[in-house]
């Protein structure tokens, strides 16, 4: 098995755990089960981040010229990071973690903008860029709505 290979087994089993743990905390999201869909989003976004910095280790060590399977492992990789931060942004603010939630708001952007410049030819697909964006804007409008009404009672 050449090492490209290994690394593509890898990429492709870590992105796969990461997809799983999505789909869980999808299920406990809708069943309501706020506490365990923030656990199993943050679980997805831990495997996701070994992932991105195993996968930068690579590229640095290739001098940026990583081949085409690569690049879609890595926007696959940021879509799946979009979309874990975001549903997790959303379980905070339901479970009123408003703080939490504008925290990783924050966290996203930089994680997404260090992302994008590293790889500035590898991007997210726009439904996973709409729906991330769309759910910042909903989270630190409602964070701020919330903080002014409690700051009035």
């Amino acid at each position: 098995m050449s090492n490209d290979s290994k690394i593509s087994t890898v990429a492709s089993n870590l992105i796969e755990e990461a997809k799983n743990l999505k789909i869980e905390g999808n299920h406990y999201f809708t069943s309501k089960n706020y506490d365990a869909a923030e656990i199993a989003y943050s679980r997805g976004f831990k495997v996701i981040q070994s992932l991105s910095a195993y996968l930068q280790k690579i590229d640095a060590h290739n001098g940026d010229k990583i081949n085409a399977n690569q690049k879609q492992q890595l926007c696959e990789v940021m879509s799946i990071k979009i979309a874990l931060m975001s549903n997790q942004v959303l379980v905070l603010n339901r479970l009123g973690r408003y703080d939490d939630s504008v925290t990783i708001c924050t966290q996203a952007l930089n994680e997404i903008h260090t992302e994008l410049t590293i790889h500035e030819n590898e991007k997210p697909s726009s439904n996973n860029r709409d729906e991330f964006w769309n759910s910042v804007e909903t989270v630190l409008l409602t964070g701020q709505i919330k903080r002014e009404y409690n700051d009035i009672l």
